[in-house]
């Protein structure tokens, strides 16, 4: 009966270990990910106004 309930427990704490390192995983990625688009977002927006104006004066 005891090591059923230990295995359970120790299986919930776990799973919710997987939780909290895939959230982290996730929250790290998404922080690289802006890292990395934000500039290039801006060079784009950068060029396109450029552009708008070139084309436009």
């Amino acid at each position: 009966m005891i090591p059923g309930v230990l295995l359970e427990c120790s299986f919930v704490e776990f799973l919710s270990f997987l939780l909290d390192l895939l959230l982290l995983t996730l929250l790290w990625i998404m922080r690289l990910m802006m890292m990395l688009l934000l500039p290039l977002f801006l060079l784009l927006l950068l060029i396109f106004v450029y552009c708008c104006v070139r084309h436009g004066g």
